[in-house]
């Protein structure tokens, strides 16, 4: 096996290279961007990233930049747990310190439901007036829609501020009765109002005179490409936006998770588009609510693994490139950049300037701008 000496601003790493391994496959292996280093031989010379190195070879690569490779492939603190259900790699104290923390079913539910809580108190709050206003849930059968109706519960049990009526709509990706018939027994193991719409209610509801199953298969003939679980997506926020008009709910509930309101900012970033920051969202003056929003999906599922185990034995293939980079860029942040994916996903995109120079300019700007005294001027 050959030898990679990489050269940061920070320190030089040496790397040795497996047999038979490229190049390429070394960098990945370990986790390094192979896109911002320049690699050369001992002559200065370029290397191709398709070379395996033979025994005793070594070639050079250079950082472009000055990341912190450290914070790329980090040293992880391990905090266990007996009885584990889950675990999340988060921050510690210094963004680029992370741990792997274990829960128990119990703490990693605790920690769900202070995100919740924390997130629909808020939106109740912006909402104001009197009375218990009502708060319309998407419910589906998965698993994070059993953990979303938990929640739920322990909400108007504890805090008794509003009232909450769950939706369940067949929309063509799964089958219908599968679906409607799992979301009611979630709401009712939960004891939630609960309400269901099958495919061809849901389709009359926004003016089609077809079910989603025969929109669907008509759609794909000429669209073999697009990823129809967005359009179906479409759909549900749409019905939902109805149902609440005719209810005179206050807001709307959805069980989006961190990656999902990851992915849609990257999606609005690559558009050049801006919409009102998750977890609450105003629409047209109508409160889109995502109190899930701060928590990764691998949590979320794993509270309830046999619901989403055959939750996933009925998805289908992805066709769709698009869709799915922006959720493996969305997984990557997350779990390499926990810190970072907080901010991602939470209502201030004003992070804390680590080097305090965003502070330190306003400061100065400020000063430049501020009225001199009386009779002072430049000398």
């Amino acid at each position: 096996m050959g030898a990679i000496q990489f050269a940061t601003t920070e320190k030089d790493y040496s790397i040795e290279t497996r047999d038979d391994e490229t190049i390429l496959e070394t960098f990945r292996r370990l986790n390094i961007p192979l896109q911002g280093s320049l690699i050369v031989d001992a002559d200065r010379k370029p290397v191709s990233i398709t070379a395996i190195l033979q025994p005793h070879e070594t070639v050079y690569a250079y950082s472009l930049r000055n990341p912190d490779f450290d914070a790329i492939n980090p040293e992880y603190t391990l905090i266990k747990r007996d009885n584990l259900s889950t675990e999340l790699i988060r921050p510690l104290t210094n963004p680029a310190d992370l741990a792997i923390v274990q829960y128990t079913r119990e703490e990693a539910f605790d920690y769900i439901y202070s995100s919740f809580e924390t997130v629909v108190d808020h939106a109740l709050e912006e909402l104001g007036g009197t009375g218990s206003p009502l708060l319309q849930v998407s419910m589906s059968s998965g698993g994070d829609s059993r953990v979303l109706a938990e929640c739920i519960q322990r909400h108007m049990r504890e805090k008794g501020t509003c009232d909450y009526h769950c939706i369940s709509i067949a929309n063509g990706f799964e089958d219908e009765y599968d679906l409607l018939t799992n979301a009611a027994k979630i709401a009712q193991e939960f004891g939630l109002n609960h309400t269901s719409y099958d495919i061809r209610t849901g389709a009359e509801k926004l003016g089609y005179n077809k079910d989603f199953n025969e929109i669907i298969e008509e759609y794909s003939t000429t669209h073999d490409r697009d990823e129809l679980e967005v359009l179906g997506t479409y759909w549900l926020q749409e019905i939902n936006k109805q149902v609440a008009a005719e209810t005179g709910a206050a807001a709307l509930v959805f069980g989006y998770n961190q990656e999902d309101v990851i992915a849609e900012k990257l999606y609005q970033l690559m558009l050049d588009m801006r919409l009102p920051n998750y977890p609450v969202r105003d629409m047209n003056g109508l409160k889109i609510i995502a109190p899930l929003a701060q928590v990764p999906k691998r949590m979320l599922d794993s509270m309830d693994i046999d619901n989403s185990l055959r939750n996933y034995g009925i998805r289908v293939p992805s066709v769709s490139y698009l869709r799915s980079s922006l959720y493996f860029m969305a997984y990557t942040i997350c779990e390499q950049f926990p810190a970072l994916a907080d901010i991602f996903s939470g209502a201030a995109l004003a992070a804390d300037d680590p080097d305090h120079i965003l502070d330190w300019l306003n400061a100065n700007a400020k000063a430049a701008a501020a009225p001199t005294a009386a009779g002072a001027g430049p000398s």
